[in-house]
């Protein structure tokens, strides 16, 4: 079968100019493309935005049986192989995604982790007057699927009944929504979809943020949530989490763990005054490190070294 994806490629080889390296968004969507540039003697840069293909069937298909719904219809194809074994390194985001192809034996010594940065011209940091003093509100940005672990988070807030509190989950529903939010109907408020002008005062309101993420590359709501000063509780599956500092703006918790989702909750709920540290914190880091000129310089750091690898290079092909 032909996917627009198999068209983009033909089209970009159709159109191709030798270069001294090229990089692409990896997962079954640029294997054809890496390997003209191989062939041509072009460095290749491989982008996975996600886990090892086995990292990450292993755990949706585990996600997808202790949900008790039917596997999802992703799978480790020869394709998605061959295209991770053509790139010369990779560019990835997080420790997370790092480690999960250390793990199904990608060189260590190929892999850059290079953190993306954050728009903080639209989520910059909130004022005093932006929390709600009235409600303790629990905010959680992701699709309603079984990757994003929403279930762990309703079975945390059941647990805890407090009062004076909500959560509010924003997302699309999907096919799965249905049997995540079972039996938590009416304990949650859901928004389906909100415009990016209107997430950061919901965010602002906000007195923590959770993201329980079963498979997440990099998910960027966690780092909005920081920008705008609220603390972040993630799990170790989400690559966020490589911005957390436990404790400090946020904390890092195991995937698939309810009751270590409640502790956190109910520590912020107890602790006012924490919650608000936690969250000046977070503003003050982001401020700091999601800064995506750093971003573009690394990235261009890592393309001058393949380039001085580059057969196209050596054979002085291409004209300065």
């Amino acid at each position: 079968m032909v996917t627009l994806g198999d068209l983009w490629q033909a089209a970009v080889i159709a159109k191709w100019n030798d270069c001294h390296s090229v990089e692409a968004v990896i997962g079954q969507i640029a294997d054809r493309v890496l390997t003209h540039a191989k062939r041509r003697g072009t460095a290749t840069l491989g982008h996975p935005v996600n886990s090892h293909p086995a990292t990450f069937a292993s755990l949706l298909n585990e996600e997808h049986y202790l949900l008790g719904i039917p596997p999802p219809a992703f799978r480790v194809s020869e394709r998605r192989l061959v295209e991770i074994d053509t790139c010369d390194r990779l560019l990835v985001d997080s420790g997370f995604v790092q480690q999960s192809f250390i793990d199904n034996k990608f060189p260590v010594d190929r892999i850059h982790v290079v953190r993306p940065g954050g728009d903080l011209s639209r989520f910059y940091a909130r004022g005093e007057q932006d929390v709600d003093r009235e409600v303790f509100r629990v905010v959680s940005v992701g699709a309603i699927t079984p990757r994003k672990g929403h279930r762990y988070l309703l079975e945390a807030w059941s647990q805890l009944r407090l009062r004076n509190a909500e959560l509010v989950i924003v997302g699309p529903a999907t096919e799965f929504s249905a049997r995540i939010w079972r039996g938590f109907e009416g304990t949650f408020r859901h928004i389906d979809r909100i415009p990016n002008d209107q997430l950061r005062p919901l965010l602002a309101s906000a007195s923590m943020f959770v993201l329980p993420s079963i498979e997440d590359g990099y998910s960027q709501s966690p780092i909005e949530a920081l920008c705008v000063g609220v603390p972040v509780v993630v799990t170790s599956n989400n690559g966020s989490a490589d911005a957390i500092i436990d404790g400090v703006n946020g904390f890092v918790v195991p995937p698939r763990s309810p009751s270590r989702i409640a502790e956190v909750i109910q520590k912020l709920y107890d602790s006012r005054s924490l919650a608000a540290e936690l969250g000046r914190n977070a503003a003050m880091g982001a401020a700091r490190s999601f800064n995506w000129t750093e971003y573009v310089r690394q990235v261009l750091e890592i393309h001058a070294r393949l380039e001085h690898q580059s057969p196209i290079v050596k054979s002085g092909s291409i004209s300065q």
